[in-house]
Protein backbone atom coordinates (compact mmCIF):
# COMPACT_ATOMS: atom_id res chain seq x y z
CA UNK A 1 0.00 0.00 0.00
CA UNK A 2 1.69 2.97 -0.73
CA UNK A 3 2.10 6.62 1.17
CA UNK A 4 -1.15 8.35 -0.15
CA UNK A 5 -3.17 4.88 0.14
CA UNK A 6 -2.15 5.14 3.90
CA UNK A 7 -2.55 8.58 4.49
CA UNK A 8 -6.58 8.33 3.31
CA UNK A 9 -6.66 5.14 5.40
CA UNK A 10 -5.73 6.63 8.39
CA UNK A 11 -7.94 10.11 7.58
CA UNK A 12 -11.29 8.05 7.03
CA UNK A 13 -10.37 6.01 10.72
CA UNK A 14 -10.05 9.53 11.96
CA UNK A 15 -14.07 10.03 10.45
CA UNK A 16 -15.20 7.18 12.12
CA UNK A 17 -13.27 8.41 15.85
CA UNK A 18 -13.87 11.58 16.14
CA UNK A 19 -17.45 12.24 14.43
CA UNK A 20 -19.01 9.63 17.23
CA UNK A 21 -17.13 12.73 20.01
CA UNK A 22 -18.46 15.50 17.90
CA UNK A 23 -21.83 15.14 16.98
CA UNK A 24 -23.40 18.24 18.32
CA UNK A 25 -20.81 19.91 16.11
CA UNK A 26 -21.40 17.71 13.20
CA UNK A 27 -25.03 18.95 12.51
CA UNK A 28 -24.21 22.15 13.73
CA UNK A 29 -25.56 25.27 11.85
CA UNK A 30 -23.01 27.53 13.77
CA UNK A 31 -19.90 29.72 12.23
CA UNK A 32 -17.14 27.43 11.13
CA UNK A 33 -15.18 28.97 13.75
CA UNK A 34 -17.04 26.92 16.06
CA UNK A 35 -16.63 23.37 14.62
CA UNK A 36 -14.12 20.90 16.53
CA UNK A 37 -10.86 20.83 15.73
CA UNK A 38 -8.93 18.02 16.66
CA UNK A 39 -4.96 18.07 17.32
CA UNK A 40 -2.68 14.98 15.83
CA UNK A 41 1.19 15.33 15.14
CA UNK A 42 1.51 16.84 11.65
CA UNK A 43 -2.23 18.16 11.01
CA UNK A 44 -5.67 18.52 12.65
CA UNK A 45 -9.17 17.97 11.05
CA UNK A 46 -12.26 19.90 11.18
CA UNK A 47 -15.63 18.25 10.67
CA UNK A 48 -18.17 19.93 8.32
CA UNK A 49 -22.06 19.14 7.41
CA UNK A 50 -23.12 22.49 6.10
CA UNK A 51 -22.81 24.27 3.09
CA UNK A 52 -19.87 27.30 3.30
CA UNK A 53 -18.15 29.35 1.48
CA UNK A 54 -14.24 29.94 1.95
CA UNK A 55 -12.24 32.86 0.21
CA UNK A 56 -10.30 30.24 -1.23
CA UNK A 57 -12.63 26.91 -1.86
CA UNK A 58 -15.99 26.18 -2.01
CA UNK A 59 -16.97 23.71 0.48
CA UNK A 60 -20.59 21.44 -0.56
CA UNK A 61 -20.96 18.60 1.01
CA UNK A 62 -22.30 16.56 4.24
CA UNK A 63 -19.36 14.13 5.21
CA UNK A 64 -16.04 14.99 3.11
CA UNK A 65 -13.28 15.46 5.80
CA UNK A 66 -10.27 18.21 5.51
CA UNK A 67 -7.13 17.33 6.50
CA UNK A 68 -5.61 21.26 7.67
CA UNK A 69 -1.71 20.85 7.29
CA UNK A 70 1.75 23.14 8.17
CA UNK A 71 4.32 23.61 6.17
CA UNK A 72 6.48 20.86 6.94
CA UNK A 73 3.92 17.95 7.77
CA UNK A 74 5.78 16.80 4.54
CA UNK A 75 1.71 15.20 3.19
CA UNK A 76 0.60 15.71 -0.23
CA UNK A 77 -2.40 16.08 -1.63
CA UNK A 78 -4.56 12.61 -1.98
CA UNK A 79 -6.32 11.57 -5.11
CA UNK A 80 -9.15 10.55 -3.06
CA UNK A 81 -11.99 13.44 -4.04
CA UNK A 82 -13.35 12.95 0.03
CA UNK A 83 -9.75 14.10 0.89
CA UNK A 84 -8.67 17.47 0.30
CA UNK A 85 -5.90 19.33 1.55
CA UNK A 86 -5.67 23.15 2.96
CA UNK A 87 -2.89 25.08 4.02
CA UNK A 88 -3.12 25.76 7.86
CA UNK A 89 -4.60 30.15 8.13
CA UNK A 90 -4.03 32.45 10.18
CA UNK A 91 -6.51 32.98 12.97
CA UNK A 92 -7.67 31.71 16.52
CA UNK A 93 -6.12 28.79 17.51
CA UNK A 94 -7.86 25.55 18.26
CA UNK A 95 -6.82 25.48 21.38
CA UNK A 96 -8.82 28.55 22.27
CA UNK A 97 -12.12 26.24 21.59
CA UNK A 98 -11.65 24.72 24.93
CA UNK A 99 -14.39 25.10 27.33
CA UNK A 100 -13.52 24.11 30.89
CA UNK A 101 -15.72 22.19 33.15
CA UNK A 102 -18.58 24.00 35.11
CA UNK A 103 -17.08 22.94 38.10
CA UNK A 104 -13.07 24.33 36.97
CA UNK A 105 -10.78 23.80 40.01
CA UNK A 106 -6.87 24.82 39.81
CA UNK A 107 -4.15 23.10 41.71
CA UNK A 108 -0.78 21.77 41.24
CA UNK A 109 1.99 19.94 42.10
CA UNK A 110 5.84 20.72 41.76
CA UNK A 111 7.03 17.81 40.06
CA UNK A 112 10.60 19.20 39.56
CA UNK A 113 13.37 22.22 39.81
CA UNK A 114 16.48 22.53 38.01
CA UNK A 115 19.12 25.38 37.57
CA UNK A 116 21.87 25.65 35.40
CA UNK A 117 25.15 24.45 36.55
CA UNK A 118 28.16 26.56 37.67
CA UNK A 119 26.69 29.83 37.50
CA UNK A 120 29.05 32.90 36.89
CA UNK A 121 28.72 35.93 37.85
CA UNK A 122 27.42 37.96 34.71
CA UNK A 123 26.67 35.12 32.96
CA UNK A 124 23.74 33.70 31.60
CA UNK A 125 21.82 30.92 33.34
CA UNK A 126 18.28 29.04 32.84
CA UNK A 127 16.07 27.90 35.24
CA UNK A 128 12.98 25.68 34.98
CA UNK A 129 10.27 24.57 36.98
CA UNK A 130 7.78 21.40 36.17
CA UNK A 131 4.38 21.56 37.43
CA UNK A 132 1.62 18.81 37.10
CA UNK A 133 -1.97 20.25 36.46
CA UNK A 134 -4.02 18.47 39.65
CA UNK A 135 -7.08 20.59 39.04
CA UNK A 136 -9.68 19.84 36.67
CA UNK A 137 -9.48 22.55 33.84
CA UNK A 138 -6.58 22.95 31.63
CA UNK A 139 -3.62 25.40 31.82
CA UNK A 140 -3.31 28.06 29.21
CA UNK A 141 0.14 30.45 28.80
CA UNK A 142 0.07 33.66 28.56
CA UNK A 143 1.26 33.45 24.52
CA UNK A 144 -1.47 30.93 23.63
CA UNK A 145 -3.32 34.15 22.69
CA UNK A 146 -6.50 32.30 23.83
CA UNK A 147 -8.04 35.77 25.51
CA UNK A 148 -11.01 33.85 26.47
CA UNK A 149 -9.45 31.71 29.05
CA UNK A 150 -7.28 31.35 32.01
CA UNK A 151 -3.92 32.08 32.24
CA UNK A 152 -1.72 30.54 34.72
CA UNK A 153 1.56 31.85 34.86
CA UNK A 154 4.42 31.28 37.55
CA UNK A 155 4.22 34.35 40.06
CA UNK A 156 6.98 35.55 42.51
CA UNK A 157 6.16 34.06 46.45
CA UNK A 158 7.32 34.87 49.56
CA UNK A 159 7.00 37.49 49.50
CA UNK A 160 4.44 37.28 46.96
CA UNK A 161 3.74 39.32 43.77
CA UNK A 162 7.43 40.86 45.41
CA UNK A 163 9.72 42.08 42.26
CA UNK A 164 12.27 39.27 41.52
CA UNK A 165 15.77 40.96 40.34
CA UNK A 166 16.33 38.59 37.73
CA UNK A 167 12.71 39.56 35.78
CA UNK A 168 13.61 43.54 36.13
CA UNK A 169 15.68 45.62 32.68
CA UNK A 170 18.54 44.13 31.85
CA UNK A 171 18.67 40.86 33.61
CA UNK A 172 15.77 39.48 31.42
CA UNK A 173 16.76 37.21 28.37
CA UNK A 174 13.20 35.29 28.14
CA UNK A 175 10.42 33.86 29.71
CA UNK A 176 9.50 37.12 32.39
CA UNK A 177 6.15 38.55 31.07
CA UNK A 178 6.81 41.28 33.91
CA UNK A 179 9.13 41.28 36.95
CA UNK A 180 6.86 39.03 38.93
CA UNK A 181 5.11 36.54 36.53
CA UNK A 182 6.91 33.90 34.16
CA UNK A 183 5.55 32.53 31.54
CA UNK A 184 4.11 28.66 30.79
CA UNK A 185 6.34 27.43 28.07
CA UNK A 186 2.88 24.97 26.19
CA UNK A 187 0.24 26.78 25.00
CA UNK A 188 -2.35 24.04 26.75
CA UNK A 189 -1.61 22.32 29.64
CA UNK A 190 -4.58 19.47 30.42
CA UNK A 191 -5.04 18.05 34.04
CA UNK A 192 -3.03 15.44 34.73
CA UNK A 193 -0.01 16.96 32.36
CA UNK A 194 3.19 18.64 32.94
CA UNK A 195 3.71 22.29 32.55
CA UNK A 196 6.99 24.33 31.98
CA UNK A 197 8.03 27.30 33.42
CA UNK A 198 11.24 28.66 32.27
CA UNK A 199 13.12 31.45 32.62
CA UNK A 200 16.05 32.71 31.65
CA UNK A 201 18.28 35.44 32.51
CA UNK A 202 21.75 37.06 33.52
CA UNK A 203 23.24 37.06 36.91
CA UNK A 204 24.31 39.88 39.31
CA UNK A 205 27.93 40.77 38.52
CA UNK A 206 28.66 40.13 42.38
CA UNK A 207 29.46 36.58 44.19
CA UNK A 208 26.19 36.28 45.51
CA UNK A 209 23.84 33.28 47.08
CA UNK A 210 20.09 33.54 45.50
CA UNK A 211 16.98 32.18 47.11
CA UNK A 212 13.65 33.04 45.25
CA UNK A 213 10.24 31.09 45.72
CA UNK A 214 7.99 30.74 43.38
CA UNK A 215 4.14 29.24 42.84
CA UNK A 216 1.76 28.75 39.99
CA UNK A 217 -1.06 31.16 39.77
CA UNK A 218 -4.41 30.56 37.80
CA UNK A 219 -4.61 34.31 36.96
CA UNK A 220 -8.01 36.29 38.97
CA UNK A 221 -8.77 32.97 40.55
CA UNK A 222 -5.96 31.34 42.83
CA UNK A 223 -2.80 31.43 44.10
CA UNK A 224 -1.64 27.15 44.11
CA UNK A 225 0.02 28.06 47.30
CA UNK A 226 0.00 24.17 47.56
CA UNK A 227 2.82 23.97 45.03
CA UNK A 228 5.49 26.29 45.83
CA UNK A 229 9.13 25.75 44.72
CA UNK A 230 12.22 26.63 45.66
CA UNK A 231 14.49 28.14 43.44
CA UNK A 232 18.27 27.97 44.93
CA UNK A 233 21.89 28.76 43.69
CA UNK A 234 25.15 30.52 44.02
CA UNK A 235 27.23 32.69 41.56
CA UNK A 236 30.39 32.37 42.83
CA UNK A 237 33.73 33.49 41.09
CA UNK A 238 35.85 32.61 43.57
CA UNK A 239 34.68 29.42 45.06
CA UNK A 240 34.67 30.90 48.64
CA UNK A 241 31.25 32.11 49.37
CA UNK A 242 29.85 31.03 52.78
CA UNK A 243 26.16 29.38 52.46
CA UNK A 244 25.07 28.61 56.05
CA UNK A 245 22.16 31.34 55.85
CA UNK A 246 20.81 30.05 52.36
CA UNK A 247 19.72 26.94 54.15
CA UNK A 248 18.20 28.78 57.00
CA UNK A 249 16.11 31.47 55.29
CA UNK A 250 12.83 30.81 53.79
CA UNK A 251 12.22 33.93 52.12
CA UNK A 252 12.98 35.16 48.90
CA UNK A 253 16.41 37.15 49.54
CA UNK A 254 20.21 36.79 48.35
CA UNK A 255 23.40 37.41 50.21
CA UNK A 256 23.90 40.76 49.38
CA UNK A 257 20.73 41.65 51.44
CA UNK A 258 21.96 39.94 54.89
CA UNK A 259 24.36 41.48 56.58
CA UNK A 260 24.80 42.55 60.36
CA UNK A 261 24.86 40.36 63.85
CA UNK A 262 23.45 37.18 63.65
CA UNK A 263 21.21 36.91 66.90
CA UNK A 264 18.28 34.96 68.58
CA UNK A 265 15.41 36.71 69.57
CA UNK A 266 12.83 34.71 72.32
CA UNK A 267 8.98 36.32 72.72
CA UNK A 268 7.83 34.15 75.67
CA UNK A 269 4.05 36.08 74.93
CA UNK A 270 3.51 34.33 72.32
CA UNK A 271 5.84 31.37 72.08
CA UNK A 272 7.90 31.89 69.45
CA UNK A 273 11.67 31.93 68.12
CA UNK A 274 13.18 34.51 65.35
CA UNK A 275 16.47 34.13 63.92
CA UNK A 276 17.95 37.45 63.07
CA UNK A 277 20.52 38.47 60.83
CA UNK A 278 21.06 42.42 61.48
CA UNK A 279 17.41 44.15 60.95
CA UNK A 280 16.20 40.92 59.21
CA UNK A 281 13.92 37.66 60.71
CA UNK A 282 15.09 34.95 58.50
CA UNK A 283 12.87 32.27 60.37
CA UNK A 284 10.71 31.72 63.07
CA UNK A 285 9.85 28.73 65.31
CA UNK A 286 6.94 27.79 68.06
CA UNK A 287 8.76 27.04 71.46
CA UNK A 288 8.20 25.79 75.06
CA UNK A 289 9.26 27.57 77.80
CA UNK A 290 9.41 27.30 81.39
CA UNK A 291 6.16 26.44 83.35
CA UNK A 292 4.85 29.15 86.06
CA UNK A 293 6.69 27.81 88.83
CA UNK A 294 9.93 27.46 86.81
CA UNK A 295 10.18 30.24 84.35
CA UNK A 296 12.66 31.06 81.52
CA UNK A 297 14.13 34.03 82.36
CA UNK A 298 13.83 37.00 80.80
CA UNK A 299 16.87 39.38 79.79
CA UNK A 300 19.78 39.80 77.23
CA UNK A 301 22.33 36.79 77.39
CA UNK A 302 24.82 34.89 74.92
CA UNK A 303 25.50 31.64 73.96
CA UNK A 304 28.02 30.21 76.69
CA UNK A 305 28.68 26.10 75.11
CA UNK A 306 27.22 23.68 72.62
CA UNK A 307 26.74 20.19 72.72
CA UNK A 308 24.61 17.87 70.03
CA UNK A 309 23.60 15.58 73.07
CA UNK A 310 23.19 16.78 76.73
CA UNK A 311 22.31 14.27 78.99
CA UNK A 312 20.93 15.70 82.77
CA UNK A 313 22.63 15.17 85.69
CA UNK A 314 19.81 15.12 87.76
CA UNK A 315 16.85 12.26 87.75
CA UNK A 316 15.32 11.73 85.44
CA UNK A 317 18.22 12.37 83.26
CA UNK A 318 16.81 13.74 80.54
CA UNK A 319 18.24 13.82 76.85
CA UNK A 320 18.60 17.13 75.24
CA UNK A 321 20.00 17.05 71.58
CA UNK A 322 21.52 20.17 69.90
CA UNK A 323 21.51 22.02 73.60
CA UNK A 324 22.67 25.24 73.95
CA UNK A 325 23.26 26.81 77.49
CA UNK A 326 22.58 30.66 77.79
CA UNK A 327 22.98 30.75 81.48
CA UNK A 328 24.94 29.35 84.10
CA UNK A 329 22.96 27.55 86.06
CA UNK A 330 21.41 25.41 83.50
CA UNK A 331 19.24 27.37 80.94
CA UNK A 332 19.36 26.18 77.13
CA UNK A 333 17.61 25.87 73.88
CA UNK A 334 17.12 22.70 73.27
CA UNK A 335 15.04 20.10 70.67
CA UNK A 336 12.62 18.02 73.04
CA UNK A 337 13.97 16.06 75.18
CA UNK A 338 13.21 12.23 75.56
CA UNK A 339 13.81 9.67 78.03
CA UNK A 340 15.95 6.57 77.45
CA UNK A 341 14.05 3.93 79.19
CA UNK A 342 10.54 4.67 78.20
CA UNK A 343 9.88 3.86 74.47
CA UNK A 344 9.94 7.04 73.60
CA UNK A 345 6.33 8.30 75.84
CA UNK A 346 7.84 11.21 77.20
CA UNK A 347 9.20 12.66 73.81
CA UNK A 348 5.21 12.00 72.62
CA UNK A 349 4.42 13.72 75.66
CA UNK A 350 6.82 16.75 75.00
CA UNK A 351 5.45 16.90 71.39
CA UNK A 352 2.31 18.22 72.39
CA UNK A 353 3.74 20.72 74.66
CA UNK A 354 5.39 22.89 71.92
CA UNK A 355 3.17 26.33 72.08
CA UNK A 356 3.08 25.74 75.78
CA UNK A 357 5.28 26.73 78.46
CA UNK A 358 6.23 23.30 80.33
CA UNK A 359 9.64 23.37 80.41
CA UNK A 360 11.64 23.19 83.74
CA UNK A 361 13.13 26.64 82.06
CA UNK A 362 14.84 25.92 78.82
CA UNK A 363 13.54 26.78 75.57
CA UNK A 364 12.30 23.93 73.64
CA UNK A 365 11.81 23.39 69.83
CA UNK A 366 11.05 20.53 67.95
CA UNK A 367 13.72 18.38 66.75
CA UNK A 368 14.35 19.65 62.90
CA UNK A 369 13.88 22.78 63.74
CA UNK A 370 16.58 22.61 66.57
CA UNK A 371 18.77 21.32 64.35
CA UNK A 372 18.60 24.00 62.17
CA UNK A 373 18.50 26.77 65.40
CA UNK A 374 21.77 24.59 66.35
CA UNK A 375 23.61 24.88 62.96
CA UNK A 376 22.58 28.61 63.36
CA UNK A 377 23.97 29.17 66.92
CA UNK A 378 27.48 30.24 67.37
CA UNK A 379 28.75 30.53 70.81
CA UNK A 380 28.79 34.03 71.77
CA UNK A 381 25.64 34.96 70.11
CA UNK A 382 23.55 37.15 71.67
CA UNK A 383 20.29 35.73 72.94
CA UNK A 384 17.51 38.35 73.69
CA UNK A 385 14.43 37.12 75.99
CA UNK A 386 11.67 38.91 76.50
CA UNK A 387 7.57 38.88 78.03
Amino acid sequence: MNKKANIVTAAFSLVAFFGSLSLGHFYSKDPISDVDKHFSRHFYTSFFAFDTEDEDISIKYSTRLFLVKADDSELHDSADENVIYVSAKEGVKSVCLYTPPTDATYGGEVSSVTVSDLITPGEEFTVDVLVKNTGTAAWFSFDSGCTNQTYVNLGTWNDQDRSSIFGQGSSVVDGWISDSRVAMVEDMVYPGEIGTFRFISVAPATDAWYKEYFAPVAENIRWMDEAVAEVKFVADSSGSLSTTLMDVVTTSTNSTLLTGEKWIGVDLSDQMMYLHVGDTVIREFQISSGKASTPTPTGSYSILNKQELRVGGEWPHYSMPNWMAFTSVGHGIHALPYLANDGGAFWYEALEHIGTPVSHGCIRVLPEEAKIVYAFGEVGMRVEIQR
